[in-house]
């Protein structure tokens, strides 16, 4: 569904830019959160339940330019965790990741997240998001038909962002 793939990008990307400053992003952990929020849902093609690991095995398996096998393996788990458990090191892929790769794993496993949950219906409905930091907490507001379902979603897949930055992010 490149058209899902397309809008979590842009929607993770929007996030991004705009909580680097307050949560303290690095620029090299915007692209790997583009590649990722790209192929975020690759394994669907080898099945659709689990795919977040098939994802993962898929992107390891593959060549992507320009990377390095850190940086690869880095894509390949915020893959995996861009729904299920959050990450343990008992994953030992993950493990094998520096304590700074890992933390950066889950900045973006936990972007890749909200921006999934903001297109639970794989519709696209929500347009013109904004984002507006007050009290310690996120408040995202959009034009759009009802977003009950992302809210929802959101709600859900908004734990692993809470724990990892220490903010609330909600829906409006």
């Amino acid at each position: 569904d490149m058209e899902h793939a397309e809008y979590v990008k842009k929607t993770s990307l929007f996030l991004f830019d705009s909580m680097k400053d307050e949560l303290g992003l690095k620029v090299e952990e915007r692209l790997l959160l583009e590649i990722a929020a790209l192929l975020h849902d690759i394994g669907a093609f080898i099945r659709p339940q689990n795919h977040n690991e098939h994802s993962e095995y898929i992107i390891l398996q593959s060549d992507i330019f320009g990377l390095n096998k850190q940086k690869h393996t880095m894509i390949a788990s915020a893959t995996r965790y861009h729904r299920g458990p959050e990450p343990q090191l008992s994953d030992s892929r993950y493990a094998s990741l520096t304590r700074e790769e890992r933390v950066s794993v889950l900045k973006i496993a936990s972007i890749l997240r909200i921006a999934e949950a903001l297109d639970r219906s794989h519709r696209q409905r929500l347009k013109n998001l904004e984002i507006e930091f007050k009290n310690d907490s996120f408040f995202i507001t959009t034009e759009g038909l009802e977003s009950l379902l992302e809210k929802r979603a959101l709600k859900e897949k908004a734990n692993l962002f809470e724990t990892v930055f220490g903010y609330r992010i909600l829906l409006l």
